[in-house]
């Protein structure tokens, strides 16, 4: 196991490498802290896995019901219950799995 000490010196290490290399590093996006959870493109990342977050979630289902309502329109009397367990139909996507 690496101790803090020693990971912030390979972090001042690859920067160095990187803006010899000629790039750019854009600190307030870029998290240089050891750290043991980090939030990334919409999911926690940690030890344990990779969790989506809530609003990634949420930002799908939204995109599910646009296409939805888009490409198959509902009846006046339909009404989409963002509630119910999609998950059990037949149909041949795993919706647990995208959302």
């Amino acid at each position: 196991m690496f101790s803090i000490k020693k990971l912030k010196a390979l972090v001042k290490e690859l920067l160095d490498k990187l803006k010899r290399a000629g790039w750019t590093i854009n600190r307030e996006k870029s998290v240089l802290k050891p750290s043991s959870r980090l939030g990334f493109l919409g999911a926690n990342w940690d030890e344990e896995g990779v969790e989506r977050t809530k609003e990634a979630s949420d930002a799908i289902w939204q995109l599910l019901k646009e296409v939805t309502l888009k490409d198959f329109p509902l009846e006046k009397d339909e009404e989409i219950d963002s509630s119910s367990d999609l998950s059990s139909s037949d149909d041949e996507f795993d919706l647990d799995f995208i959302c």
